[in-house]
């Protein structure tokens, strides 16, 4: 519903091309993460994939010779901590530059009319304080249960198939 929103927004909303396209990015972004977030009431098959992974590697792989980490396994285990990091700090800064840019799109205060316009009361300052922290919590919610499954079943998962069968080679 709110990714919705954000759409209708952009498609339909009273916004210049240059906000449309600034807007764009922040969508893309949030369905992205959307799609593939994990709802783990409903599914706990990304949760069985980690533990199979790890299984696998304390019974069957520590029986066999050390193999030196790859350079692979090393840029994915990097990049792997700066998206955890990443998946933290980017709703901070989206909550900054809301405070900085109130009604930048096509976040919610960017649909209400006369946005910019608005005089500050000290009403309108905690209305609008509210929103960006709803806008910071939803972003936060949404990146963090979408890089679950980006991060340790895909970019994790390639890993772990590609070290098994150079195990299996040697």
């Amino acid at each position: 519903m709110y990714c919705t929103s954000l759409c209708l927004n952009l498609c339909f909303g009273p916004l210049t091309t240059l906000q449309k396209l600034q807007g764009l990015v922040f969508f893309i972004a949030y369905l992205t993460a959307s799609i593939i977030r994990w709802n783990y009431s409903l599914d706990n098959d990304p949760i069985q994939l980690i533990h199979a992974f790890l299984d696998f590697e304390a019974t069957i792989v520590s029986g066999l010779p050390h193999v030196p980490r790859s350079l692979g396994v090393k840029a994915v285990r990097w990049f792997t901590q700066a998206c955890e990091l990443g998946a933290v700090i980017l709703p901070i800064f989206v909550f900054l530059l809301l405070r900085v840019i109130p009604c930048t799109p096509p976040f919610v205060l960017s649909m209400l009319p006369g946005c910019e316009n608005a005089e500050t009361t000290f009403i309108r300052y905690v209305g609008r304080l509210g929103i960006h922290i709803f806008e910071t919590w939803m972003f936060l919610h949404i990146l963090y249960s979408g890089s679950t499954w980006l991060l340790y079943i895909f970019f994790v998962g390639i890993i772990f198939i590609l070290n098994f069968l150079r195990r299996l080679e040697r």
